[in-house]
């Protein structure tokens, strides 16, 4: 907290040099708990590093590199540490400026896109929180034409829902958002990849809606005749 503004280059190797080489560990601290390495000291990382951010938020683009760089490869695959790292993302974007935005956009898709090809449901769901954040929100729109061609063949799997409600409520979400943004760019590439129009994304939607207003009534106790 004692930091100079703006950071002396000996304050800015502690960053690059110390603390961020420390999301490196794949191995486990508990194999049986799924406790990476990472969680055994996580959360005072995570706060060390924002204090740097506050400071001087251009850091923001080296953090995510860092952090993109040190995800598990597949032969040593752990949800528990991507989980740590993709929540370490959605807090480190706060602090990019649209030009810093444009400068991480490519690893950092990549990485998105991957989490929502996997299959795996936890990846998803953390991944699609980044789209609470408002000001990720806001970063997208800047590259809406970009993004939105990349993003919906991930969200809508060949047009077919994903078999986890909750992923799929938040896709909906991601979906409405996307069409708000940008709805021309949104239109045309549902039209282009699955013939679908701008209806595309809100028949999305509305099937997520009637799926859950079936639950209460599937539920329900049936009254003795």
């Amino acid at each position: 907290r004692g930091f100079q503004t703006p950071l002396t280059a000996s304050h800015r190797a502690v960053l690059a040099e110390l603390l961020l080489p420390l999301h490196r560990p794949n191995e486990w601290a508990s194999f049986d708990r799924q406790a990476p390495v990472l969680s055994l000291y996580h959360k005072p990382l995570e706060y060390c590093i924002l204090q740097f951010l506050e400071h001087q938020p251009s850091l923001a683009v080296k953090a995510i590199q860092a952090v993109l760089l040190n995800f598990p490869p597949p032969r040593s695959a752990s949800t528990p540490k991507e989980l740590l790292l993709l929540h370490e993302l959605s807090v480190f974007i706060r602090y990019l400026t649209p030009e810093d935005f444009a400068t991480v956009l490519t690893p950092l898709m990549q990485r998105v896109l991957g989490c929502l090809s996997s299959q795996n449901a936890q990846l998803m769901q953390a991944v699609l929180q980044f789209w609470k954040v408002e000001h990720f929100v806001e970063l997208t729109a800047t590259k809406s034409q970009v993004l939105i061609p990349m993003m919906m063949p991930a969200l809508i799997q060949q047009g077919e829902l994903f078999w986890n409600p909750t992923v799929n409520r938040m896709v909906a979400i991601v979906l409405e958002k996307l069409e708000k943004v940008d709805p021309a760019t949104f239109a045309s590439t549902c039209e282009s990849l699955y013939g679908g129009g701008k209806g595309f994304g809100a028949a999305v939607v509305e099937e997520e809606a009637a799926n859950r207003s079936v639950k209460p009534l599937a539920a329900a106790p049936q009254k003795a005749g």
